[in-house]
């Protein structure tokens, strides 16, 4: 996401507030798991987008960009390590 669109995300985030946007974030991944399951490409890319522009806003809400930075990081690194070592493969 680009800085001009964070700062978007921000300002929508302070319209409504956290407590609104939290409930909206679960709506949001709740329409992005239905369409993954049955909607077409453009469901699924409009989907992700509104999935999207909710997680930045959770991340802002609860000033957990850097830690959130972080476990993708460990997390990738992990899968990694378990795809090389046949984790899966069980």
């Amino acid at each position: 996401m680009t800085p001009e669109q964070k700062g978007r995300c921000s300002e929508i985030l302070n319209h409504f507030g956290c407590e609104a946007q939290v409930v909206q974030a679960c709506q949001e991944l709740g329409e992005l798991q239905e369409a993954l399951l049955g909607g077409d490409e453009e469901q699924i890319v409009d989907e992700i987008a509104d999935a999207k522009i909710m997680i930045q806003q959770m991340e802002e809400s609860f000033y957990i960009y850097s830690q959130v930075k972080a476990r993708v990081e460990k997390k990738l690194t992990l899968t990694e390590l378990r795809i090389r070592t046949g984790f899966y493969d069980k």
